[in-house]
């Protein structure tokens, strides 16, 4: 339950909370395009093959450029779904009569699944846990990226168990 203060809810009165709340929602887009980017400026730098893009010399090469601005322009464009997603969630756009929505930023998967109700009372509760998903996928990926990158494209290669 939200703490009140004469029948106001204290997120709708300080506006400390409501900054934390924006602030909150920046996270993970801020992470998804400079994870994003660095991987992609690693990989021009060392002339590296990404997702589709052939380098040469740090350079892009024509038949390229149209992969490049599609895949820059894609991540950009998710990262501000989720931000306008988060801000949904963090303000209480999305409301409900269920007690499932005071659980969004304080549950997990195992809540959104082990709660009874529809679909449509569990929204509130998925749109909170969605941005963390797509996340970590991206992120997995290019870490999966700059791993591959490690191994076999990179100069020095220092053996450990991972490497083989």
């Amino acid at each position: 339950m939200a703490q009140t203060v004469e029948g106001i809810s204290v997120v709708e009165v300080h506006p400390l909370v409501r900054a934390i709340f924006v602030l909150q929602t920046f996270e993970v887009p801020i992470l998804l395009i400079v994870m994003f980017e660095v991987t992609y400026l690693i990989h021009k730098r060392r002339s590296v093959n990404f997702c589709g893009m052939y380098f040469d010399e740090g350079r892009r090469l024509n038949n390229t450029q149209a992969m490049s601005c599609m895949l820059r322009n894609s991540i950009r464009s998710l990262a501000t779904v989720l931000l306008v997603m988060g801000l949904m969630v963090n303000f209480d756009f999305i409301t409900s009569d269920v007690p499932i929505d005071e659980l969004a930023g304080r549950a997990g998967w195992w809540t959104l699944f082990e709660e009874e109700g529809t679909f449509q009372q569990k929204l509130h509760l998925l749109l909170s846990l969605l941005p963390i998903a797509v996340l970590v996928a991206v992120s997995f990926y290019l870490s999966t990226m700059m791993w591959r990158y490690g191994t076999s494209s990179s100069m020095i290669v220092h053996s450990s168990i991972c490497n083989p």
